[in-house]
Parts: C-alpha cells; structure tokens; sequence
C-alpha cells in the first residue's frame, strides 16, 4: 500500500493496486490512489480475507510539489551497518537521541539527514538508514538511493531495518532529505503507527531534490518515512 501510494503521488497519476496480497513479503493490501491521496484501501494479514473496493477516481489528476537541504556529516561513530540480501552491500545506521534533533548519515558519498521535534519517550528506537547501490530485494538488479527513517523492532540498532507493522510513538515533526543524484527518480514513502497512510495534506514533498515532511497539526506515532530513488539511467 505504501509503494502504490508513494507511486502515485511521484508520478501524480490514479493507481489502483489490487490482488497483491503477500504478507510474508510485505504485500497486506490493496488500495485506489490518486496523485497521493487514498480514496480507498483495505489491510488485511489473514490469508483469505478479501474485500471489493469502489471509489470517485478525478480523470485529470494533479499534484504540487515542494523543498529543502542536507548537510554532508562522514561521522560513522553510533553507526551500525544492517546486513541486506546476499552478497550485497549494508545500509548503515544512525539512532535517534531524544525527544528533538538532527541525525546525518552517509553510505560513502550518498548522504541523509533527518530532523525531528516533539518525539515523546515511549522506549521504542527509530535510526536513519542510508543506503546506495543495487536493490537486493529485485531479482532485476537495478540501482537505487535510499533514505529512511524506520523504527527498529526492538532497542537494539541491529534490529533496524527489520519487519515492523506498529508503533506507538508520536513526533510533532519530521523532514527527510538526501544528496541525490540529479537523474534519480524519487517516490516518497510515509506511513503512521499501524501500517496507516497519511493524507497527503500533512506531508511536504520535493521531488526533485529529495525531501519529505510531516507537517499536521497534530503529532502521531511513526512506522517509517522513507525516500525511495530508483536511478534509471543506471540500467
């Protein structure tokens, strides 16, 4: 659901995303979408539940965009490198410490950055994850950037990057950006405690440059914020 939304308000179109239904990959639902906002979606983890979906869909859908920086930090200290598929490189990883701040990481030259405010203690762990190079989860092999902001499954920084369906810890703010590359698609990915999708009112995009945002009005708890940047030109 998150990918077909985040698909969605990238490339500003209607999507309809059906009969996925996977949940030992990640695929729980299915969902029509337009240019970002969700005019219906169904999650479900039992194998045999289904459900008819039915929304308005606008025939000429739009979307506006928006911005901001990064700062470059090689600082690896707190770090901790998360083994992915294979062969493959390591997402590194930087915890989150207390309840406001900014927190820099880089994988070699391809950095991230977050900023967050109005993070309340809840015990639970969120670290921002960079990573650059061949997706390991496609038997395709293609080339991607990637910024996230996850919640580790436990508290240790070792379980980030894991599997994770809720959290339970609100922030009042929070703004994700990378050095991408010029020629990088970006598709940004944004979803509250228990695996909910945020109305695309209460998120900041920049596609272009890489960037996104929570800006609602009131604080809500977490599960991922992610840049997802597929270099096409790579492949």
């Amino acid at each position: 659901r998150s990918s077909d939304l985040a698909w969605s308000r990238a490339t500003r179109t209607n999507l309809l995303g059906a009969n996925l239904h996977f949940p030992q990959y990640g695929f729980t639902g299915s969902g029509i979408y337009s240019r970002g906002r969700v005019l219906a979606d169904f999650m479900d983890f039992s194998p045999n539940e289904t459900k008819v979906l039915v929304a308005r869909i606008p025939v000429n859908p739009d979307d506006d965009i928006e911005s901001s920086t990064v700062s470059r930090n090689d600082d690896y200290s707190d770090t901790y490198s998360h083994p992915m598929y294979g062969n493959y490189p390591q997402k590194v990883y930087k915890a989150f410490s207390g309840n406001t701040g900014r927190v820099n990481v880089c994988y070699e030259a391809f950095c991230c950055s977050a900023e967050y405010s109005g993070r309340s203690s809840t015990g639970e762990l969120y670290a921002l994850g960079a990573y650059s190079g061949l997706d390991p989860s496609k038997p395709e092999e293609y080339e991607i950037e990637v910024c996230t902001v996850s919640k580790c499954k436990n508290e240790s920084l070792s379980s980030c990057g894991e599997q994770v369906y809720e959290a339970r810890t609100p922030f009042a703010s929070l703004a994700v950006n990378g050095t991408f590359s010029p020629s990088t698609f970006i598709y940004p990915i944004f979803m509250a405690g228990n695996r909910q999708l945020v109305d695309p009112v209460n998120l900041e995009t920049k596609q272009e440059t890489g960037y996104l945002a929570y800006t609602g009005r009131q604080s809500i708890p977490i599960l991922t914020a992610t840049l997802y940047g597929r270099k096409f030109t790579e492949n």
